[in-house]
This record gives structure tokens, C-alpha cells and sequence, in this order.
């Protein structure tokens, strides 16, 4: 397969760059969720403002899940096109 060209390398690398910082953020709202969770342990009191809070961040991990769902589709899909454009040559 050739190589991809100078703006293709560009928009792969930054398709890349998007679903690195997808899935940091996943896990640090996972880390946050965690901590949340400790707090409510030792502050009982802020039980019900945890679990707002909670809620939103499983809102945020759902949608940046599906965030890279969809980059990494189309990652997929130019490494199809690349392969189908090139005669699946290498």
C-alpha cells in the first residue's frame, strides 16, 4: 500500500489524536466517578448531590464512548478506502 499523502497522514493523525483524547476523558470522569463515590461515604449529607453528579458523568462517558465509536469507524473506513484505492497492494 502506499503511503498516504502529506494531508491524509495529517487528518489520520489528528483522527487518532481525537480518540486518545476521548478515551483520556472517559477515564478520568471514570476516576472522578470513583472519587465522587468516596466522598459520599465519608459525607453522607451530599448523598443526593453525588448522584446528580454521578449521572452526569455517566452521561459524559456515554457520549464520549460514542464519540469514538465514530472516529474509530472512521478510522476504519479511510484504512478500507485506502486499501480498496490501492488495490489492496502494499
Amino acid at each position: 500500500m502506499s503511503r498516504p499523502s502529506r494531508i491524509e497522514q495529517r487528518r489520520l493523525e489528528r483522527l487518532e489524536g481525537i480518540s486518545g483524547l476521548l478515551v483520556s476523558a472517559m477515564q478520568s470522569a471514570s476516576i472522578l466517578s470513583l472519587r465522587l463515590r468516596q466522598i459520599g461515604r465519608r459525607a453522607p449529607e451530599l448523598a443526593s448531590w453525588l448522584e446528580l453528579a454521578n449521572r452526569e458523568l455517566a452521561e459524559l462517558v456515554d457520549r464520549c464512548d460514542d464519540a469514538h465509536e465514530l472516529v474509530k469507524a472512521q478510522l476504519q473506513a479511510e484504512q478500507r478506502l485506502r486499501t480498496a484505492t490501492n488495490g489492496g497492494q502494499r
